[in-house]
């Protein structure tokens, strides 16, 4: 059976030219060869296969079991991707998503997740510790586009994609930055690439979780094998616009931590954090707003859903961030709580203890 669908996707632009693979777990009422053989009556250009669990890398995707996953009495799978790279990798996966997504059999639960590696062959030490100090520096607005199951103080997250201060012991990102930068400075020149990135995952090793040191939303685990960091961080899903859009920032960030000569301690802010596109940002704001955080509703997408006439020429104006505004002959008024108050005042409203939104509200209601 297909699911029905409504929703319009925007298309996804990536930038990068890095290769990228991906791992999408959900649960399914049939098994791998099933839908592997469904997925290819859907595509002429793109192989399937449907095999048990393994770690291999094949030249098309597979589908494989994952016993990790809550199947409830069906089947605990795992979409692996080729390696793919830049538009036609992504279009392929978008592809390849939206049908998978359109299967009744196919459904995630937080015991599911996505999992991108993302190639830093090109980079040294120093660029692969620039990776873990960005995705740190900018983890408080990445949790704000994610599940809260998936978040810092989410149990998924602390089990399955840690936090890399809370893995790391570290009380704030100064002290985790301090940690990376000794660790790089104590591993000799004689230290192969491997065994350098092999000491900086011991810094995860002895976490409050009491679990192996790959279960971190940056994985340093796959280098020694595929040359890849692996991202775990974000929730279930097997919707094309989310992942792809997750890819874009993750490939993103690695091209800009591998190129950069420094990564500064300093906080940083929601745009600068999805400033790969004008796209992404407003996915990213879309997604932060969804969960609650309003802050991060782009000023373009601020639009008038209300008004009122409170006097002659005066109009309060309500936006769709919840922000209101006063309005005198079409002029923006400054000092707007104290006007506000006036009109309560004028409308016996009790203000005590209200700030803008709230009176703005009362006035507004009144």
């Amino acid at each position: 059976m297909i699911k029905t669908k409504t929703k319009t996707k925007m298309k996804t632009i990536i930038k990068s030219n890095r290769t990228f693979g991906v791992e999408i777990e959900f649960a399914s009422t049939v098994n791998q060869t099933e839908i592997a053989s469904r997925l290819k009556r859907k595509f002429r250009s793109i192989e399937f296969e449907g095999e048990s669990w393994n770690t291999s890398t094949r030249n098309y995707f597979k589908i494989i079991t994952d016993s990790s996953i809550d199947s409830a009495g069906g089947y605990g799978l795992e979409l692996v991707t080729p390696i793919l790279k830049g538009k036609k990798g992504l279009n392929d996966l978008r592809k390849v998503l939206d049908v998978l997504d359109s299967f009744e059999e196919v459904s995630v639960n937080k015991s599911c997740g996505i999992h991108v590696h993302v190639d830093v062959n090109d980079s040294d030490i120093n660029g692969i510790g620039r990776i873990l100090k960005l995705y740190s520096k900018q983890s408080k607005f990445i949790d704000r586009i994610l599940a809260p199951s998936r978040r810092r103080e989410g149990g998924k997250g602390k089990r399955w994609a840690m936090n890399l201060e809370y893995a790391s012991r570290s009380n704030d990102s100064r002290e985790l930055f301090n940690k990376i930068d000794s660790t790089i400075d104590s591993t000799a020149d004689h230290y192969t690439m491997n065994d350098k990135v092999t000491c900086i995952k011991d810094l995860f090793r002895n976490n409050p979780s009491g679990v192996n040191a790959r279960y971190c939303a940056v994985n340093l685990d796959a280098y020694r094998k595929y040359g890849t960091v692996e991202f775990r961080q974000h929730h279930a899903s097997t919707d094309s616009e989310k992942i792809s859009n997750w890819v874009v920032f993750v490939t993103n960030l690695v091209d800009r931590a591998v190129k950069a000569k420094k990564v500064f301690v300093g906080e940083t802010t929601f745009e600068r954090t999805f400033k790969a596109s004008k796209q992404l940002l407003k996915f990213a704001s879309d997604r932060a707003v969804g969960f609650g955080f309003e802050e991060h509703r782009l000023e373009e997408n601020i639009v008038r859903v209300d008004g009122k006439d409170l006097a002659e020429g005066v109009e309060l104006v309500k936006l769709s961030n919840g922000a209101f505004q006063l309005f005198a002959n079409g002029n923006l008024l400054d000092n707007t709580m104290s006007h506000f108050k006036q009109f309560a005042e004028q409308l016996g409203i009790d203000f005590t203890g209200m700030n803008t939104r709230r009176l703005g509200q009362a006035l507004l209601s009144a």
